[in-house]
């Protein structure tokens, strides 16, 4: 897989005719908005395919983000190594004679190391994350959640399981594969993907989607 950068949305919008196309419905068109919350919102999963995102947002920002936000170390929770199962050790202050590492050089050092990582609750940590939960929020007068995954070259943020809320992920830049099932339990979020009966199918999201 290509490096992947994606935004994981939580929202619901509702009907609205006759003025600019808003982010619902730049997000699944072509479908028109009546067609997806009648049939797909809440029925099953669908994939909208893009050639360009509909979110302004960058790697660069991310890394601007996280070099000038003195708070940025918290909001990142960096997961356990997929193969390994290790948890990330950043470099201890002063090891090696060196000056202590910034945040953003310790996230740096995570990502090339293979461990996938979430920016938790990004809208209260960045201006284009807040905006997005807005608009969204402006859409459809529900509670919007925003977090952000950056995931290595051949790695993975959690394995199979599923979530009660609905749930959109936009993919910014890179590439990532998704395993997507129609099966749904909500008695228990993780899955044994051993012992599992759903039908799945893997989808590929790339920049833009």
């Amino acid at each position: 897989l290509a490096v992947g950068l994606l935004l994981l949305l939580l929202a619901l919008a509702v009907e609205a005719g006759g003025e600019a196309a808003d982010i619902l419905e730049r997000f699944v068109a072509p479908t028109p908005r009546a067609e997806f919350l009648a049939s797909t919102f809440e029925r099953r999963w669908a994939y909208y395919p893009h050639n360009e995102t509909v979110v302004s947002m960058s790697l660069d920002h991310v890394s601007e983000w996280l070099a000038t936000n003195k708070k940025a170390a918290k909001a990142v929770e960096v997961l356990r190594h997929p193969v390994t199962g290790k948890p990330f050790r950043a470099e201890a202050e002063g090891s090696g004679g060196g000056k202590k590492r910034s945040a953003l050089e310790n996230i740096q050092d995570a990502f090339l190391a293979g461990h996938s990582m979430v920016i938790n609750s990004l809208h209260q940590w960045s201006e284009p994350g807040s905006r997005l939960a807005r608009e969204l929020y402006e859409a459809g007068e529900l509670p919007v959640d925003v977090y952000m995954y950056l995931t290595p070259p051949h790695s993975k943020s959690y394995g199979l399981h599923q979530d009660v809320m609905d749930a959109w992920m936009v993919q910014l830049a890179g590439a990532k594969t998704w395993k997507v099932c129609d099966d749904r339990n909500f008695l228990h979020a993780q899955i044994d993907e051993s012992d599992f009966k759903g039908t799945c199918q893997d989808v590929t999201m790339r920049g833009g989607d």
